[in-house]
This record gives structure tokens, C-alpha cells and sequence, in this order.
């Protein structure tokens, strides 16, 4: 709704940015500009405007990093847009083809960076790269990339890359079919930096696929308890412990109950009918 507060409030936003973006030549303002709107999709042109006018105006390596993790960030908030349209729709397909695009533009500037960034400007570079080839599949590349970016740490628009780095490096391990070096890569995150609970339910999913039932009860205890749209994770965690070799009967019913309760609610993988299908006895 055009009228809603929200909307109001990010006109005005965008209003503001491009009226600092046209009139200033600080590169420390069009900087704050960039990553001000690299996170919002409806305030993304404005952030990527303000980059490229800083890469016309400077055209530093640390700049062009900027404008590469601009391009990047929209890239990905395109992603999901196509990711959450109906297949085939104009929406999708729109989505699909500026998410292309973008992120070649971004491939493209990273690519001019590595030639001869150093430090925090080539991570920033190697994050954009490894982001590229994981979107082309080809894992490995990625993962050499991302891996540099995790040792690294670095930062750019307050963001800490290698908190991104390291959800990556599980992603494409995974994708690339390899369970020991993912669930490496995972606890190696886990140690460093405090996973989200959407991180334990995909660790509680993996854990369960090898039949590793101790740890993925415990992975997904944690995402249950992490976020309230999250709380069928009990029922997983009930099958885990029916599933490990000595069934952990207090386990079973602990999660169980808790799965009785979170199967009132709306549970995007039906837990709770899964659960009532492979534990029957329980219920």
C-alpha cells in the first residue's frame, strides 16, 4: 500500500539518498550512501548509484569493492525475489534476468579488483567471486574463495564477511557431496560465531541424513528453541532420539510433547503428522 507508513517512510528514505548522492562529491558520504541501501531491496538503486559515482569520482580498489559488493547484495536480494515468485511468471523470470545481471556486473568489477587488491579489499574481492561461482555451481572454485575470506575477516559496510563466508563454505560442501568436510566447516562456524537457529535446523537435517541421530536430536533442540517458527524442530528431535540405538525414551517424549504443541501451528515440513507416522507408539 502506497499510503502505508512503510512506503511513506521509504520514499522519503530514497528521496534523501538521492538527494546526497546527486549533490556530494565526499566519498565518505556516497560510501555511507552505498551501504546504507546494499541490505534493502527497495533502497538497493540508490546504494548502487552512489557507488558507482564514488567509483567515478575515486576509482580506488577500495571503492571499486564497494561497488562490486553493491552489485553483489542486489544480486542476491533479486535471487530470492525469483526464488519466492511463481515459476515461469513474469515476476520470476524479471527476478531471474536482473539477478543475472547484477551479479555479472559485480563478477566483473571483483575480477579487476584481484588483479591487484590487497588485504581486506581482495577478501571483499574473493567473497564477491566465491559468491559468483557458487551461483554457476561450481563449488570448488567457491570454496578456495570462501575459505580465504573466512581465515580473513573482513568488513565491509559493518558487515562481517566471514560469519557469510562460513555458511557458505557448509552450502557448497554440501552441495559439492562432501558430508565430512561440511560438517568440518560447520562446527568450525559453530566455534567462532553463535549460529542462527535456521543454521541447527540445516546442520539437524544433515546429521540425520548420515544417521549421526545423537547430534541431529541435538541440532535440532537448539533450532527449536532458537526461533518460534521453529519449534516443529521438536518432532525431529523426538525421531532422533527414537532412532538412535538405545532409543533415549525420555528424549522421545521431552520432544514429543513439546511436538504436540508446536503441531497447532502452521509447520512448513509437517512435522508433526511425520512425527505421528514414525513414532505412533509415542503418541
Amino acid at each position: 500500500d502506497a499510503s502505508s507508513d512503510y512506503q511513506q517512510g521509504v520514499a522519503q528514505l530514497n528521496t534523501l539518498m538521492s538527494t546526497i548522492t546527486a549533490a556530494s562529491t565526499k566519498p565518505s558520504e556516497l560510501a555511507d550512501v552505498a551501504c546504507s541501501g546494499a541490505f534493502d531491496f527497495e533502497l538497493s538503486d540508490n546504494a548502487i548509484e552512489a557507488a558507482r559515482k564514488l567509483v567515478k569520482i575515486s576509482p580506488t580498489p577500495q571503492n571499486r569493492a564497494l561497488l562490486s559488493y553493491a552489485l553483489f547484495r542486489r544480486s542476491t536480494l533479486e535471487g530470492a525475489l525469483a526464488g519466492y515468485a511463481d515459476k515461469d511468471s513474469e515476476a520470476a523470470n524479471k527476478a531471474t534476468a536482473a539477478h543475472t545481471e547484477y551479479l555479472n556486473e559485480a563478477n566483473l568489477e571483483a575480477s579487476e579488483i584481484a588483479k591487484t587488491g590487497k588485504g581486506e579489499t581482495l577478501l571483499v574481492a574473493d567473497f564477491v567471486l566465491g559468491g559468483t561461482r557458487e551461483d554457476q555451481g561450481q563449488y570448488l572454485d567457491a570454496i578456495a574463495l570462501h575459505a580465504s575470506v573466512a581465515g580473513g575477516k573482513p568488513q565491509i559496510c559493518g558487515s562481517d564477511l566471514a560469519v557469510e563466508a562460513f555458511r557458505a563454505l557448509v552450502s557448497e560442501n554440501y552441495n559439492a557431496k562432501r558430508p565430512e568436510e561440511t560438517e568440518k566447516w560447520f562446527r568450525r562456524f559453530a566455534g567462532l560465531y553463535q549460529p542462527s537457529a535456521w543454521d541447527w535446523d540445516g546442520e539437524g537435517d544433515r546429521r540425520g541424513a548420515v544417521k549421526d541421530h545423537d547430534s541431529a536430536s541435538i541440532a535440532y533442540e537448539k533450532a527449536a528453541a532458537g526461533a518460534p517458527d521453529l519449534s516443529y524442530d521438536y518432532c525431529f528431535a523426538a525421531i532422533q532420539h527414537y532412532l538412535k540405538p538405545a532409543t533415549d525414551v525420555d528424549g522421545v517424549l521431552n520432544n514429543g510433547r513439546k511436538c504436540v504443541d508446536a503441531s497447532i501451528k502452521p509447520a512448513g515440513k509437517d512435522a508433526a503428522q511425520y512425527f505421528t507416522n514414525e513414532i505412533p507408539t509415542v503418541y
